[in-house]
C-alpha cells in the first residue's frame, strides 16, 4: 500500500476537493472487481468503503453535509473544533458538497466564523495575541494524525490551502506538526489564490489596505508553506490567472472546477501507480530538489497535433492554459526566458494525438528535463458546468513546469510587499507579526525567486 492523504483548508479548497472526490468516487464505482484500478483506488479511499482519505477544515457553519447532525459537544478534546457527524453509512447524499466525506473528516474550526473577513494570515497562527486556541489546534492535529495512522505505508500528503486568508496560517501550524511527526512523508501543497474576504465589505476596506493585507497574506503563506512542502503549486481559482481563466469573470464558479480538473489529470500517475509506475515524489525536480515552486497547466481540449508543433508553439499553448496566478507585476523584471522542468501527463486515448513518440517531441523541447506519462484511462467527467460543455477531445494533457514564470511571479509578490500601505502593519503586528516582518518577507521572497530558476 502507498496511500495518499488529502488535507483541505478553507472555502476554495473544499470546493476543489468536492469536485475531486466526486470524480474519484465515480472512478471507484466504475471499476471492475479484481482489476488494478480497484487496488489503486484504495490508495485514496479507505479499505472496503467509498470513503476518501481526507480531512476537510472549514469555518463555523460553513460546511454542510446531507443528513448531518451537529454534535452539541464541541469535541472530544474540548477544543474549538467541531466534527460534523452524519449517519455512518459510508457515503451521504451526493448532492451536498461534503457528503462524500467520512463524518470524522469534516472539521469545523469554531474560532473561524463564516461572516468574519478571514483575511489575516497571523490570526491562524498559535500566538499569545491570536484568536486561535491551543486546544483547537491540538484537536485539528489529532484528526490529521488519525488519518495518517490509518495508512500502512503512506505515499504522501497533498494539501489544498486558501493562501490569501487566515487558513494559510492555520495550515502552517498543522503542517509544521505533521513534519515533526512524519519527517519522511512527501508533502505536495497547492496554494489556492482565493481572494478574501469572500463577502464584500463595502465601506470597511479601502483598496490600498485590501491590497496590503493580500500582499502580506500571500507572501507569508507561500514562504512558510513552501518551506514545509516538497513541492508547492500556486494556483488561481478565479479570473486572476495567467491563462485558463481568461474568459471567466473573477467571481465565476467555474474556477474551482477548472482547478480540480487540472489537478485530477496531473495527479493521475501517482494515483494509479500500477499503471504509470510513478509515485507522488516523482513530481519533484530530480536535478535540483531546491526548485520546489512549480507551475501547473492543463489543456482539457488539446489539439491533435500538439506533439508535432514546435517547442515555442507548444509552450504558447501551455502558457495559455496555465493556472499560475497573475499577481503583482514587478516593473524591474528584465530576465530572459528560461526553462528547466516539464512533466507531461496524457490521460485518455493516446491515439487522439499524433507524434507521441520519444524522443521526437522531446528534442523539440527547450527544457533541461522532460518526461511524458501516458495513462490510457478514460476521462471521468467532473460535475456538469458550461465550461466543459464544448470539449471534444478524448484525451487531456497536463504539464508541471519550472520556467522563468515562477521567479517572475515571486518577484512580483516581493514588489507588492515592498510597496505596502503602512496602515496595514499595525493590525498585523497586533495579530502576532513582528515589526521587521515586511523587510524579512521582501528579502525572503527575492531569495526564493532567485533560487527558483
Amino acid at each position: 500500500m502507498r496511500e495518499i492523504v488529502t488535507l483541505q483548508f478553507g472555502s476554495a479548497s473544499n470546493r476543489v476537493g468536492e469536485a475531486l472526490w466526486s470524480s474519484a468516487l465515480r472512478e471507484s464505482a466504475g471499476r471492475q472487481p479484481g482489476d488494478e484500478q480497484e487496488a489503486d483506488m484504495s490508495l485514496m479511499l479507505r479499505n472496503g468503503r467509498s470513503v476518501p482519505r481526507t480531512v476537510a477544515f472549514g469555518g463555523k457553519g460553513e460546511i454542510k453535509v446531507a443528513g448531518a447532525r451537529q454534535d452539541h459537544e464541541v469535541s472530544a478534546w474540548d477544543g474549538g473544533v467541531k466534527t460534523v457527524a452524519q449517519d455512518d453509512n459510508g457515503v451521504g447524499e451526493a448532492a451536498m458538497p461534503t457528503s462524500v466525506l467520512h463524518p470524522r473528516s469534516v472539521v469545523e474550526v469554531a474560532e473561524f466564523r463564516s461572516f468574519d473577513p478571514m483575511n489575516n494570515y497571523y490570526d491562524g497562527l498559535l500566538s499569545g495575541d491570536g484568536k486561535l486556541r491551543r486546544e483547537t489546534l491540538e484537536a485539528a492535529q489529532d484528526h490529521v494524525r488519525q488519518s495518517l495512522e490509518a495508512c500502512d505505508s503512506i505515499q504522501g500528503v497533498q494539501c489544498f490551502v486558501d493562501i490569501d486568508s487566515t487558513w494559510g496560517g492555520f495550515a502552517t501550524e498543522v503542517l509544521r506538526e505533521l513534519r515533526e511527526e512524519c519527517p519522511s512523508a512527501f508533502v505536495m501543497c497547492a496554494g489556492l489564490d482565493e481572494r478574501y474576504p469572500l463577502t464584500p465589505q463595502v465601506g470597511l476596506f479601502d483598496q490600498a489596505k485590501h491590497d496590503g493585507r493580500r500582499a502580506i497574506n500571500m507572501a507569508s503563506s507561500i514562504l512558510h508553506l513552501h518551506e514545509l512542502s516538497d513541492v508547492f503549486f500556486p494556483l488561481a481559482t478565479s479570473g486572476d490567472a495567467v491563462g485558463s481563466f481568461a474568459t471567466l469573470s473573477p467571481i465565476s464558479t467555474d474556477g474551482p472546477l477548472l482547478t480540480a480538473a487540472a489537478w485530477d489529470v496531473m495527479s493521475a500517475p501517482y494515483r494509479f501507480p500500477r499503471t504509470s509506475n510513478m509515485q507522488m515524489r516523482n513530481v519533484a525536480f530530480p536535478l535540483r530538489r531546491s526548485m520546489k515552486v512549480m507551475e501547473l497547466a492543463c489543456l482539457l481540449d488539446p489539439p491533435a497535433d500538439f506533439f508535432k508543433q514546435s517547442g515555442a508553439t507548444r509552450l504558447e499553448l501551455l502558457d495559455a492554459a496555465s493556472l499560475l496566478p497573475i499577481g503583482v507585476q514587478d516593473p524591474s523584471w528584465t530576465r530572459s526566458r528560461q526553462y528547466h522542468l516539464q512533466l507531461l501527463t496524457l490521460r485518455g486515448d493516446p491515439t487522439a494525438f499524433a507524434g507521441v513518440t520519444m524522443p521526437t517531441w522531446q528534442l523539440k523541447a527547450p527544457f533541461d528535463f522532460c518526461h511524458l506519462v501516458t495513462l490510457p484511462r478514460p476521462l471521468v467527467a467532473l460535475p456538469e458546468a458550461p465550461v466543459f460543455a464544448s470539449l471534444t477531445s478524448t484525451a487531456c494533457l497536463s504539464a508541471v513546469m519550472i520556467t522563468d514564470a515562477i521567479p517572475k511571479y515571486l518577484s512580483g509578490l516581493a514588489h507588492g510587499v515592498h510597496t505596502i500601505d503602512r496602515r496595514v502593519v499595525h493590525e498585523y503586528v497586533q495579530a502576532g507579526m513582528s515589526f521587521d516582518a515586511l523587510r524579512e518577507l521582501h528579502s525572503d521572497l527575492l531569495t526564493l525567486s532567485d533560487s527558483s530558476l
